[in-house]
């Protein structure tokens, strides 16, 4: 008889809806206790597939019954802990922690991967979480450290699949070395910047404003943005920031010709000049839309040499163009401030209005542009790290309610906003 792991969760599915599922297993084990040490297609044991659905009583008892099961590999050569580690059950891979021998250091998978590697790479936080509160200082230390077969520490799988709430987690952990380079020469930071592996739950900036943030260097000085020599990426980008340029210079330049207050007529003293010249607000209209209007060329001009086959000047292009473009938007915003408190300049409370929204909204625009213009500078992180913050202020508050009553989730809240 084999136990396909399909089957034995077919038969978990079943056990809720008895009276009693433990009693049921108990008495399964009772009449057949061989079917303790069938394997599944995967090679995996019963006690596998428990912990793969975070089944916490159908491992208490599975492991009471027969604890030789923890130190048992399926074919992928993990542990019942790893597969555990990979899911969302704190009491699950806290008993397991609890049946498995003293130095869990030494439990790794074919991949030399240990339970943080494994839990860090799939992004379980309940996980992270029990393996730091459930073992001792030493143990922490080498587990946080422990590299696999390709030299990577649980910070670096986490930072290539961008787990953010894990990267948070183990930043913040003392126990962590951050200086440590992959068999790549890569920092987790490097790993950060270059994966092509990412999570779509939080944006990529995150991930790297956390590592930043928290003084993971790069490796040896080495320029990472230049290892991402990706033709086509460079072609996109440049493509992009082209539209934008182009679109900024026909506005601006549309807006050199509709003035606010239009022009003096032919029988005026001064005909075809502005007749708001004296302005000062209109004043503001023409200096930043001329700015916004002669920047926004200049980086189109700048980014039809992207269009060029060499990498390194299209790369410079796409670098050059960028603070153009914050200019060129940022006047472009300080024109249509302007130009409007030329239309609404006799009610004074109005245009201090217009005026103190404008101000705010320049400034998030001008952090804004700068964290996505210049997207590896330790600014750019902060800002990043703030936005996030600012969000997950609210689910914190949120989950400390819910919880109120129980201690250990309030625990884990701490860390896992």
């Amino acid at each position: 008889m084999k136990l396909t792991q399909s089957r034995y969760r077919a038969c978990h599915q079943s056990w809720p809806h008895l009276i009693d599922g433990n009693k049921v297993m108990e008495e399964i084990i009772d009449r057949l206790p061989k079917l303790l040490h069938v394997r599944g297609e995967d090679g995996g044991t019963p006690l596998h597939s428990a912990a793969s659905v975070g089944d916490g009583l159908a491992v208490k008892l599975l492991l009471e019954r027969c604890p030789d099961l923890a130190l048992q590999t399926d074919k992928n050569g993990s542990y019942p802990i790893h597969i555990a580690c990979q899911g969302c059950s704190f009491w699950t891979v806290d008993q397991l922690i609890r049946s498995t021998w003293p130095d869990l250091a030494e439990i790794k998978n074919s991949k030399g991967q240990n339970i943080l590697h494994v839990a860090a790479k799939a992004g379980s936080n309940e996980g992270v979480f029990e393996i730091s509160w459930g073992c001792n200082e030493p143990v922490i230390k080498e587990l946080a450290n422990s590299k696999d077969v390709d030299g990577n520490t649980p910070l670096h799988l986490a930072s290539m699949h961008n787990h953010c709430r894990v990267m948070l987690y183990l930043t913040r952990d003392n126990r962590s070395d951050l200086s440590l380079l992959n068999n790549d020469k890569l920092t987790t930071l490097d790993a950060a910047m270059n994966s092509a592996s990412l999570s779509t739950k939080y944006p990529a900036l995150l991930g790297r404003a956390i590592l930043i943030t928290a003084g993971v260097p790069q490796s040896g000085g080495r320029d990472v943005w230049s290892r991402r020599e990706n033709a086509e990426w460079m072609k996109d980008e440049v493509n992009t920031r082209l539209l934008v340029a182009t679109l900024v210079a026909t506005v601006t330049f549309a807006a050199g010709f509709t003035l606010p207050g239009g022009y003096n007529a032919s029988g005026d003293p001064r005909p075809g000049t502005a007749t708001m010249l004296h302005n000062k607000m209109f004043q503001v209209f023409v200096i930043s839309n001329m700015l916004a209007m002669y920047s926004s060329v200049l980086a189109v001009v700048v980014l039809l040499w992207g269009h060029i086959s060499d990498f390194y000047i299209a790369e410079q292009a796409y670098l050059t163009a960028g603070p153009l473009l914050l200019m060129a938007l940022t006047g472009m915003s300080v024109a249509f401030l302007a130009g409007v408190s030329v239309a609404v300049s006799k009610i004074t409370w109005l245009a201090f209005l217009l005026l103190c929204i404008a101000i705010f909204f320049l400034v998030t625009l001008v952090m804004v542009l700068g964290a996505l213009i210049f997207p590896f500078s330790k600014t750019a992180m902060h800002i990043v790290s703030l936005y996030y913050l600012v969000g997950a202020l609210p689910r914190y508050a949120v989950r400390r309610f819910k919880h109120r009553n129980n201690p250990e989730i309030l625990k884990s809240s701490v860390y896992l906003l």
